[in-house]
């Protein structure tokens, strides 16, 4: 109390009005001077890896750096001027830039630091939008001196998890400014068994419009607007897939038992397809690559990563009167580490990857930032393959040269799963679910269409199935050749 009284009476409080003694805040938000001042500028590598007319170039990543920072780069976003923002895992941001096409002087900037695992962004309005674990944050860059000055606290979790491996996941724009992310339902304390949360355009509010996800390492938007996900095989996820979620949806993940009936596992959401280990053991995120000659033939694919397999695979999506199926072609492309987030550059029209080390990914760097660049080359690609009664059929770009279809080149598998609290599902037949093992497909016949672009595959037994791997090799007419497998799921088998 004397104290108190003491400091009450004191000259230096009596000689001040109260005004002088408040900071004023405005001075915070007008930036100051940059914290990180040294820069790295590395040079690239050009066509590590080939296929036909698409290389992959590596942007090398400075492992090494002033900061010590751990580069385990987990997301990209670029800004409208061509500007790369790269996230780490353990918290960084970094602005690329000088990306042109030789990679020759490209420069990392350290933009921000101390996230909590910044797993996707996104720049909206020209602010650069990371989701974290427990929110969304915007971060500011008021005088433009490419270094963050105010991290937005723009949407916080009523329902935050510390969980090891309760991540959240990817960040997507929805066409109403809405944002969508995935969150973890294994490893999780969360009341809802995982699921793809949507944040109204002001962060003020948030739903969950799709449940029952396990690890949802990705996720991604169509043209029309609806969100897909990538989720991972184990415990109630028979095996990796991509899905179409949309409010109510329930995607299998977690006891129904616990959550309720509104989980029950009738009600299952059916994926676009399921992928095996082999495809692609840990799925990550998805993106539409729209029509852009740029991009060459593959453009108007909706691309997926595989942090498992370090690779990356497109989806052709067979639309039916009421359920989306389809077939994936993974890119005999060699892929630094495990692939996580991809993003089209508006400057160049190319796509670029970044990926990391961790769990079981098939990588051999810590970190990778890798462009996929269409050179021109000639190429055969497969652009569409569609399941119909007693058939399968593949269109290519480029017309295939009769002579190059022989029975010896293709072959045909199929399998189902099972659902269940077990890590994964067994190979189970197709044609007897209860029973393990594959069902050897017999090839009826090969036939080209007139013009030599479609490939129709007959095989008289054919059923629905989770999955079926079609083996084929084919020669196109401009001399290059295209190697399978392309791997399906079948719901229905329309006529046509």
């Amino acid at each position: 109390l004397n104290v108190a009284m003491a400091h009450d009476e004191s000259d230096s409080i009596h000689d001040k009005a109260p005004s002088d003694q408040v900071i004023n805040l405005l001075n915070k938000t007008k930036g100051g001077p940059r914290r990180w001042n040294t820069t790295h500028t590395v040079r690239g590598r050009l066509a590590t890896s080939t296929f036909q007319g698409y290389v992959m170039d590596s942007i090398t990543v400075p492992l090494k750096n002033a900061y010590n920072s751990w580069m385990r780069t987990s997301s990209l976003a670029f800004f409208p001027d061509g500007r790369l923002a790269v996230g780490t895992l353990p918290g960084d941001v970094w602005i690329v830039s000088g990306i042109n096409d030789e990679l020759d002087k490209v420069t990392w900037q350290r933009f921000a630091a101390g996230l909590y695992e910044p797993l996707g962004m996104k720049v909206v309005d020209g602010v650069l939008t990371a989701i974290t674990r427990g929110r969304i944050v915007k971060l500011h860059d008021y005088n433009n001196d490419g270094e963050a000055d105010f991290y937005e606290a723009f949407f916080n979790e009523v329902e935050p998890d510390k969980g090891w491996h309760a991540y959240n996941f990817d960040l997507e724009v929805g066409n109403d400014g809405s944002f969508y992310y995935g969150r973890t339902g294994g490893f999780s304390q969360w009341s809802v068994p995982g699921g793809v949360v949507k944040v109204s355009p002001d962060g003020k509010s948030s739903q969950v419009i799709g449940a029952g996800l396990r690890v949802p390492n990705g996720i991604g938007k169509l043209p029309d607007g609806r969100i897909t996900l990538g989720d991972n095989q184990g415990t109630y996820v028979p095996a990796s897939k991509i899905s179409i979620t949309s409010p109510n949806a329930f995607h299998g993940a977690g006891s129904w038992n616990k959550h309720g009936d509104k989980y029950n596992p009738e009600k299952i959401v059916q994926p676009i397809v399921y992928m095996p280990q082999e495809l692609d053991s840990s799925s990550g995120g998805q993106v539409w690559i729209k029509k852009d000659k740029r991009w060459g033939p593959l453009s108007g694919q909706y691309f997926h990563t595989s942090y498992g397999k370090a690779a990356t695979m497109y989806v052709m999506m067979d639309n039916l009167k009421d359920q989306v199926q389809g077939a994936v072609y993974s890119l005999p492309l060699k892929m630094e580490s495990g692939t996580m987030r991809a993003a089209k550059s508006p400057i160049d029209g190319q796509l670029y990857y970044s990926g990391l080390t961790g769990w079981q990914a098939g990588a051999t760097q810590e970190g990778s930032i890798q462009r996929l660049r269409y050179t021109g080359e000639k190429g055969i690609y497969l652009t569409e393959a569609k399941a119909r009664k007693n058939r399968l059929q593949l269109t290519f770009t480029e017309p295939v040269k009769p002579g190059s279809v022989i029975r010896e080149s293709f072959s045909a598998s199929a399998w189902n799963y099972k659902w269940s609290k077990g890590y994964g599902s067994p190979q189970l037949k197709a044609s007897d679910p209860e029973t393990r093992g594959i069902d050897e497909l017999a090839i009826d016949s090969l036939q080209l269409s007139e013009d030599g672009m479609t490939l129709t595959v007959k095989i008289p037994k054919l059923i629905p199935c989770h999955n079926l791997k079609l083996d084929f090799a084919v020669d196109g007419a401009n001399g290059t050749k295209l190697e399978g497998p392309v791997y399906f799921t079948i719901h229905q088998l329309p006529e046509s």
